[in-house]
């Protein structure tokens, strides 16, 4: 039975630097295996197999391998919309959200070297309250659903603004923790996916 982990330390920081660790020893061919096993339990999903408009990551470095799943959904003829950093005139960042009908060649590497949506080939998203379903990333998910992500407030900034959204978190099972630290600004997601385990905190799953 995979439980999991508690946590040794109430910071933020030094939590985030462990688990990207932790994250980065997993050898490729794990990777590759687990994210498969996450990919097959999303596709049973009732939110999911429902959903008109859906978003998902694409995942980057040591992040869960998204890519088969994306092609998996466009294959279906879904919805799919992935996220862009965007400057704000204030000089804040933000994410936009852009219908995605191929998958690499809609999403050439954007700010950070993270495949982005073009919007000179892809439709942006005109209000994100659309959406019926949104894939997160994060560094850690614990078991009431919140998340550590990686301090840029993106997700953070987006999650409260969905609230009729499912939520669901992607994530390794050595990704899992017991409890996190949590602020005032943190909003938990609905449910988080790993290759071991489906944790779900307010909705039916019947995969």
């Amino acid at each position: 039975m995979n439980l999991p982990m508690p946590i040794h330390t109430p910071d933020k920081q030094t939590l985030r630097h462990d688990a990207k660790a932790l994250r980065d020893n997993m050898s490729s061919q794990r990777r590759r295996e687990a994210s498969v096993a996450i990919w097959d339990k999303v596709l049973r999903v009732n939110e999911i197999n429902s959903a008109k408009h859906i978003s998902i990551f694409a995942g980057f470095g040591s992040e869960v391998e998204t890519s088969g799943l994306i092609l998996e959904l466009l294959r279906r003829n879904m919805g799919v919309y992935l996220p862009r950093v965007v400057r704000l005139p204030e000089g804040n960042r933000d994410l936009e959200f852009y219908r995605v009908n191929r998958f690499p060649e809609d999403c050439p590497p954007g700010m950070f070297g993270i495949p982005e949506p073009d919007p000179s080939r892809t439709l942006r998203l005109s209000n994100v309250k659309m959406l019926d379903v949104i894939l997160v990333p994060a560094l850690l998910f614990d078991t009431l659903g919140q998340r550590l992500g990686q301090g840029g407030g993106y997700y953070d900034r987006l999650l409260p603004r969905l609230d009729q959204t499912f939520k669901i978190g992607l994530a390794f099972q050595s990704q899992m923790v017991i409890q996190l630290p949590i602020d005032p600004w943190d909003t938990p997601v609905d449910a988080v996916m790993t290759e071991a385990d489906y944790y779900q905190f307010k909705r039916n799953y019947t995969g």
